[in-house]
C-alpha cells in the first residue's frame, strides 16, 4: 500500500521514503533500513545498498541528508558521511548514534508478499 501511495501521490516523508527505496532495492537483491538517533532532533531513516561499496537512498527536506554513492567500507563510514549536515534548527550537530542495519528480506518469511500488500 505505501508503495502505491507514493507513486499515486508523488510525494513522500523521510521514513516512507525510506521504506519505498528499500523495497525496490529489495526488488532487485536486498534491502537494509538503518535509522539516525538525534538528540533534540528527528531522527532519519535512510535505506541502505551495497554494491560495490555502502551507499544510503533516502528523502529529505533538508539537502544535506540525501543520497550518498556506494562507495563507503561499512554502515558506520555511511552514517558519519551524515553527520555535518545534521543540523537542528538551532545548528548544533545533533546525530549521536545508529540502529543497526534491519534487513528487509527478513520478513519475506513471516509475511509472504509484504512488498505489494
Amino acid at each position: 500500500m505505501l508503495a502505491r501511495r507514493v507513486l499515486r501521490e508523488g510525494t513522500a516523508h523521510c521514513l516512507e521514503g525510506a521504506i519505498f527505496a528499500a523495497v525496490a532495492l529489495r526488488v532487485l537483491g536486498s534491502a537494509l533500513l538503518l535509522d539516525l538517533e538525534a538528540v533534540q532532533d528527528m531522527d532519519h531513516v535512510i535505506a541502505v545498498s551495497a554494491s560495490g561499496g555502502v551507499g544510503g537512498h533516502c528523502k529529505s527536506n533538508h539537502s544535506g541528508l540525501r543520497y550518498r554513492e556506494p562507495v563507503y567500507q561499512n554502515a558506520r563510514e555511511l552514517v558519519m558521511s551524515y553527520f555535518e549536515g545534521y543540523l537542528n534548527l538551532r545548528r548544533e550537530r545533533t546525530l549521536r548514534a545508529y540502529s543497526r542495519p534491519v534487513n528487509l528480506a527478513s520478513f519475506d518469511r513471516r509475511r509472504p508478499g509484504w512488498m505489494v500488500l
